[in-house]
């Protein structure tokens, strides 16, 4: 036997795992409930003020004060960076923003399309009866 060194108690997880997925039973999936909660979650206040894609986060805002308050040998190596960054954050919303449309346009065909799943079904029964009573 090859395995003869594993432990019995990982072969009793692996076994009882393996009964797990035996007897479980196939669930339908609701979508709208899944859909529901990441909407909740995208709705979180924003760190940005306004909705404009160039704003920039409050932590930024803040960073650039600072280093505008540091002597002048100090803010001439960290302003550079510091725009790489800035530079950075609004690349990053704007993707973001790109994301967030294409997500909005991805649950709106999912609803358009469990709509007319459903319709589909609800047909379908429909000619099932018709045909059982024609027979």
């Amino acid at each position: 036997m090859r395995f003869a060194s594993v432990d019995s108690s990982v072969l009793k997880v692996l076994n009882n795992a393996r009964l797990e997925r035996q007897t479980v039973a196939p669930q339908r999936i609701d979508f709208g409930s899944q859909l529901a909660g990441i909407e909740a979650e995208m709705m979180a206040p924003s760190r940005f003020v306004g909705d404009d894609p160039e704003a920039i986060p409050q932590e930024l805002r803040e960073l650039m004060a600072e280093v505008a308050a540091l002597p002048e040998h100090f803010r001439i190596r960290l302003e550079p960076v510091l725009e790489r960054v800035i530079e950075s954050a609004r690349r990053r919303r704007k993707v973001l923003g790109l994301v967030q449309e294409a997500l909005a346009q991805l649950r709106l065909d999912m609803k358009y399309l469990i709509f007319d799943l459903e319709a589909t079904r609800r047909e379908r029964d429909a000619y099932r009866r018709i045909a059982e009573g024609n027979k």
